[in-house]
């Protein structure tokens, strides 16, 4: 603690030289600490621990949203460490039910053939 001291009582002489306002030097020194304490006054550390990305896929449906909302409050007061991450996916689509590229002329006259 002691060479904290100095080493500020060095700052404020280095800026009072160079003309800034010892005030707003004070201030700024002041200001710097609080802040300091208010992060050590925190009751919660999980801002300290990495949080897990996890990804969850769901089925699109009308009121998902407030389910995937009812999710995250949940994971985010049980399991602070982890960053719950949601994705929707829609059940079919027209591209699943058909095929975009066209049959060759070939093998459409060996369906026939074969009657496929």
């Amino acid at each position: 603690m002691a060479k904290l001291k100095t080493e500020i009582a060095k700052i404020k002489q280095i800026l009072t030289i160079n003309k800034y306002p010892s005030k707003i030097v004070s201030n700024a020194i002041q200001t710097y600490f609080k802040k300091k304490q208010i992060h050590k006054t925190k009751s919660d550390t999980s801002y300290d621990v990495t949080k897990k990305q996890v990804f969850l896929v769901l089925p699109y449906y009308r009121g998902a949203y407030d389910v995937k909302n009812q999710l995250t409050n949940y994971v985010q007061k049980w399991f602070p460490s982890v960053d719950f991450r949601f994705a929707f996916k829609s059940h079919s689509t027209l591209s699943r039910s058909f095929s975009f590229k066209d049959k060759k002329q070939d093998e459409i006259e060996n369906c026939f053939l074969f009657y496929c």
